[in-house]
Order: C-alpha cells, then sequence, then structure tokens
C-alpha cells in the first residue's frame, strides 16, 4: 500500500520538478464538451505562467478567457461582453503546483485520476501526461458537462508582452 501511495504522488513530484525552470508555456489545444443539447468543440491557443492563464478561443467565435487564482474572466468578442466566474480547472496549477491542489486517486493505462484538495474550485481530472510530464490530455466531468482537453505544439518561455494576463483591457 505506501508503495502505490509513493508511486501516486511521485508522479505530482515529478511534474512540478520538470516545471521548476520553467516560467511560461505556449500550446495549441482542442476542447470538445459534451451537454445534454450536443457536442461543441473549441480550438485555439492556451498560455499559462505560474498563477496565471490565458486561452484565446479561435474557433467556434472568438473568447478570451484569463483564469487569475480562483476567478475566471471570459471575453466573448462577438457580443463584447466580460463575464466573471468560478475557474473550475486551472492549467496554471495542473502544470506548476499540482502537489497543492490535487491527490492522486490511481493510475491505470497512462491516466493519473486526480482528486481537487479543495472541492470548491475544482474538479476530478483524468489527466495523461506524455514522456515529458506535460498534460497531453484531460478530461472532466462537472454537473451534467463532460469535457476533454488535448494540448500540443507546446513551446517553453514564449515572449509574452506585459498586461497579457490582464483583464483590465476587455471591461
Amino acid at each position: 500500500m505506501i508503495i502505490f501511495i509513493l508511486t501516486f504522488s511521485s508522479i505530482l513530484s515529478l511534474v512540478t520538478e520538470r516545471f521548476t525552470n520553467i516560467q511560461s508555456l505556449e500550446c495549441t489545444f482542442v476542447e470538445t464538451l459534451q451537454i445534454e443539447t450536443g457536442t461543441f468543440e473549441f480550438s485555439g491557443l492556451a498560455f499559462i505562467k505560474r498563477n496565471e492563464s490565458r486561452i484565446d478561443v479561435l474557433k467556434p467565435d472568438e473568447q478570451i478567457i484569463i483564469i487569475k487564482g480562483d476567478s475566471v474572466f471570459i471575453y466573448i468578442k462577438k457580443d463584447n461582453r466580460l463575464e466573471k466566474m468560478l475557474a473550475p480547472i486551472s492549467l496554471s496549477r495542473l502544470i506548476f503546483n499540482p502537489l497543492n491542489y490535487y491527490y492522486v486517486d490511481s493510475i491505470a493505462g497512462g491516466w493519473t485520476y486526480l482528486s481537487p484538495k479543495d472541492i470548491i474550485f475544482s474538479y476530478p481530472l483524468s489527466v495523461f501526461f506524455n514522456e515529458e510530464y506535460f498534460p497531453e490530455k484531460i478530461r472532466f466531468s462537472q454537473e451534467g458537462v463532460e469535457g476533454r482537453f488535448r494540448l500540443f505544439k507546446y513551446k517553453f518561455n514564449p515572449d509574452l508582452p506585459d498586461g497579457f494576463f490582464s483583464i483590465n483591457s476587455y471591461q
């Protein structure tokens, strides 16, 4: 039993160690959401730093999503509308500090099944980490919604302009 616990928590230690010297990431993503009314697919770019993320949805409609701590701000360009809500998933926490936010429930078939340490701000996740410990696929289920992310073509320490993670320019 102790060997399993060490193995489970060691994957999160390896993820944390892998990203210790990395300040930021950029990657392409595809997200599929399945809800009662149908399936929706989104794609674009994700930018991730410690404690904040920005997701630029390019298709089907342009959106800018900024996640800071427990809050998510969504700017919908076509409606010139800004929404704010709790962030159910934080890529920043998953990549840079997973030991602080998740427990490993099990590992099977290359997937790591995670439970949040604080269920108010996060949901259980299934994560497929590639050989470099980058989350390549993420699955979650919340309140009747099933989501799947694929992350690929990632770049380490991209040059990001000042204010890139600020929501102020959309208010």
